[in-house]
């Protein structure tokens, strides 16, 4: 009996120890509710259930009807059938900011447009809940030793709030990553909060198109920042997401019909159809663009049917990535070619500077102005090239 109660004494003890061991934890993102509203296409619409961050509309028939949503009882919005999601008679619009909506409605102004439907989303109102922080996994045991781009930073799946209980949970599929392929969400521009955005996007290519998980492997915010797309593994704890298997085979995505094996789909966040891309998010293109070309030794500035780095409308007939984005590819494979030479101690170019200010291009370096014919007070000493290597400095 006495040898029992030490025992116990024992593991009471264990126990005590244990409930003192630090859990790291934090607040979660905002809990992602979707539902398709009943009688929104009706007069007077459909209240909502909760409040809506954004919407959807899909439907059947035409893909050019003119459709129209609004929301609390303002003005009328057309929507756009958003290209990547259309399949067969069944039609789906881009997704539409709204805020924060109480009420919804929809009408079919032109066009034939059967069985109309608004899908609501809400990703930035609803209830936290506290999350253990971190997690952990393998690390890549890929070689790829000739990389020499660095990789950037990527803002984690646990970090943006994707719920991972809706998406697929069966193993991914993988292949060798071959194409580099740029998209536009067709989301509204100047968004105030992109990360509620990419959730929605998510919640919308799983919950209402059924797709495995989103389809893009990763997407970036006018601010630049980079955000893991489609789930590949688990990482290590501190690794950077890479959107492949520790193999290095690039997971197999939804972003380009036909074309999703063996690419890398990036999409910016916005509509570039009338309006270009930040500087920022451009940047932050090139650099994500450069460390998988050099990782997986593509040439850029080559294609077979289609440019390697293209974009989604070289690989079927759509308006995506957007006019304003699309026009800049030229310059962006010069410039990600650009990047990983550089690299790797080659160079295409180069500028030499006189002590009066005058910049001297040879090769196929770019001239970006001079201090020529400006007065100087003491000569120029040296120079050098921007992070970008789109401009110089002169000391």
């Amino acid at each position: 009996m006495r040898k029992n109660v030490f025992r116990l004494t024992v593991i009471a003890a264990a126990i005590g120890l244990v409930q003192l061991a630090p859990v790291p934890m934090a607040w979660s993102a905002p809990a992602t509710r979707t539902a398709v509203v009943p009688g929104a296409v009706l007069r007077g619409g459909a209240e909502l259930a909760f409040p809506a961050s954004h919407v959807g509309v899909r439907w059947q028939g035409d893909e050019e009807a003119a459709v129209e949503v609004r929301w609390d009882g303002g003005p009328w919005q057309p929507v756009h059938h958003n290209e990547d999601m259309t399949t067969g008679d069944v039609v789906y619009a881009d997704l539409v900011g709204v805020g924060r909506a109480e009420r919804v409605e929809a009408r079919v102004v032109a066009g034939e447009a059967r069985d109309v439907q608004v899908v609501a989303i809400d990703t930035r109102h609803g209830p936290r809940r506290l999350v253990r922080a971190g997690r952990s996994g393998a690390p890549a045991t890929a070689s790829m030793s000739d990389t020499r781009v660095a990789q950037p930073g990527v803002v984690s799946r646990a970090q943006w709030g994707a719920d991972e209980s809706i998406r697929n949970p069966g193993p991914p599929s993988f292949a060798p990553v071959r194409k580099l392929i740029v998209h536009h969400t067709d989301t509204p521009n100047g968004d105030p909060d992109p990360a509620a955005t990419v959730r929605a996007i998510y919640s919308y290519h799983v919950q209402t198109r059924g797709w495995n998980d989103i389809g893009y492997n990763f997407l970036i915010d006018e601010r630049g920042r980079i955000y893991e797309g489609r789930w590949s593994r688990e990482y290590a704890a501190g690794e950077i997401p890479t959107g492949e298997d520790t193999e290095g085979r690039g997971v197999i995505g939804a972003h380009a019909e036909g074309a999703n094996t063996g690419s890398v789909g990036v999409a910016l966040l916005g509509t570039f159809t009338a309006q270009g891309p930040s500087s920022a998010a451009v940047e932050a293109l090139q650099a994500m663009l450069a460390w998988k070309a050099d990782r997986h030794s593509i040439n850029v500035l080559s294609g077979d049917s289609y440019p390697n780095l293209a974009g989604h409308r070289d690989t079927k007939a759509t308006s995506c990535p957007g006019d304003r984005l699309y026009d800049r590819l030229p310059e962006i494979r010069r410039r990600v070619s650009d990047i990983v030479a550089s690299a790797h101690g080659r160079t295409k170019g180069y500028w030499v500077t006189t002590n009066d200010g005058q910049v001297l291009p040879f090769g196929e370096a770019g001239s970006f102005g001079s201090m020529a014919g400006h007065r100087l007070n003491s000569p120029v000493l040296g120079m050098a090239a921007t992070t970008t290597h789109a401009g110089y400095w002169l000391l």
